[in-house]
């Protein structure tokens, strides 16, 4: 029940395959099995502790009990994966998916992890053309007060697209790039940039930041001061004028009084209506 009402708030395939992946992430993270789609870190990469990757165990004739069982656990693990990856596509698009078993015994051979690759490639950045243009595309970016939202939604979604594919963003292009379109001339903006500097200084290439907890920060960061400056607009503001109106008596008014209350917005005095008492006529009182 809890998959089935978060996947109907899944984005549609293929026009919004950034925003579609992010939200099934999420999905899959809630569920505690993003290791079974997180990417398989190369000799000397650093290891993301908040995922445990979870590979196909081996399995033939001569495997025991417990390894049957843990090949059972994990194709099990990956099926639900798989459903929140594919549940909600159209018919089109599950038409085209790799075969989901196959080999002499038909067993599983397309993993979660591979299908995912499948819908990037043919829906998300599928040459070096494409990618390149993304990426100029946000380097280009400068973000001011007003637009720190929609100028992190637009790297968000560069980064996402790019995630996977051979033309990934380098870890200085997400992190570097990214925080040089942030304004100028602001304290906080300043501190997270030297902070970016130095951390290419003293760690290296792989520097000390990852984009998506960055991007977070920013965005409170702006949250936070654009509740400041709102305040502070509240406070310098001066206050409205207090209003003496007085209420007419309504004893007053029943006793024959004349003021009354205008039933439409115009408040000017209507004209009296003259009328000839000897030949009927308006305009004159006799003639």
């Amino acid at each position: 029940m809890f998959l089935y009402r978060h996947l109907n708030l899944l984005p549609p395939l293929p026009v919004t395959q950034a925003s579609w992946e992010s939200a099934v992430t999420q999905i899959i993270m809630s569920i505690g099995l993003r290791g079974h789609i997180c990417r398989i870190p190369r000799v000397g990469d650093l290891r993301d502790p908040t995922s445990c990757i979870a590979l196909p165990p081996h399995y033939d004739f001569d495997s025991t009990l417990e390894e049957t069982e843990a090949y059972c656990i994990f194709w099990h693990n990956d099926d639900i994966v798989e459903h929140c990856l594919v549940g909600k596509l159209s018919q089109e698009i599950q038409d085209s998916l790799p075969p989901k078993h196959g080999g002499d015994y038909d067993l599983p051979i397309c993993t979660a992890r591979d299908l995912l690759a499948f819908l990037r490639e043919r829906f998300g950045i599928g040459s070096a053309l494409a990618a390149e243009f993304t990426k100029a595309k946000v380097f280009e970016l400068r973000a001011t007060p007003a637009t720190i939202s929609s100028y992190v939604q637009s790297w968000h979604t560069a980064v996402h697209q790019l995630l996977g594919t051979p033309w990934d963003f380098t870890p200085w292009q997400k992190i570097q790039k990214f925080v040089d379109g942030l304004p100028n001339r602001n304290k906080a903006w300043g501190i997270i940039k030297e902070d970016v500097r130095r951390s290419w200084e003293t760690v290296g290439p792989d520097g000390l930041f990852d984009f998506d907890i960055l991007a977070t920060c920013i965005l409170n960061i702006a949250a936070d001061q654009r509740c400041i400056f709102l305040s502070n607009c509240a406070r310098s503001s001066p206050s409205a004028p207090t209003s003496n109106i007085t209420a007419p008596n309504p004893t007053t008014a029943s006793s024959g009084a004349t003021a009354s209350l205008p039933l439409s917005n115009d408040s000017s005095p209507s004209r009296p209506h003259l009328q000839c008492t000897n030949c009927n006529m308006f305009g004159h009182l006799i003639d």
